[in-house]
């Protein structure tokens, strides 16, 4: 057997040195979509928390104006106290579940309510000093005065 042959018939394969090297690369980069994954989730959560506590805004507004008394935050209570016209708190289930509702004042001036996602340190604030809405991922405390942009 010549030396040519000889070396064709030991190239036919892939050494376990190169299958590692392309395992862990594959591992790598599998671990980092995963990541990245996990973070979008995160964000849409927080987005869709955002979308329907905005919502709640204009109720509460229209409440007010109509003498009503807004009711204290609550999975799927009414708004106001006139009746189920001025819609109801959102449900905590789905996007939303694992988030707990706080807070304050609706009587006087301010008044803020917000939702809290404590195991990702989300939460989203709303308060009558900006007349708006806004979502923190940094565990930050909602306040009637919180500035929000």
């Amino acid at each position: 057997m010549n030396m040519r042959a000889k070396l064709k018939k030991n190239d036919l394969g892939f050494t376990l040195v190169e299958l590692m090297t392309v395992m862990a690369i594959i591992a790598i980069l599998a671990t980092a979509i995963i990541m990245s994954l996990s973070s979008h989730k995160k964000r849409a959560e927080g987005a869709k928390a955002l979308t329907e506590l905005s919502a709640v805004m204009q109720n509460i507004y229209l409440c007010i104006a109509d003498e009503g008394t807004v009711s204290s935050p609550s999975n799927g209570g009414v708004i106001c106290s006139i009746g189920g016209a001025y819609g109801s708190w959102p449900s905590m289930t789905g996007s939303l579940t694992g988030y707990t509702y706080s807070s304050s004042g609706f009587a006087t001036q301010p008044w803020f309510y917000s939702v809290t996602k404590a195991a990702d340190k989300v939460s989203v604030c709303c308060n009558s000093t900006n007349g708006r809405c806004q979502k923190f991922e940094d565990g930050k405390k909602c306040t009637a005065t919180l500035p929000l942009q």
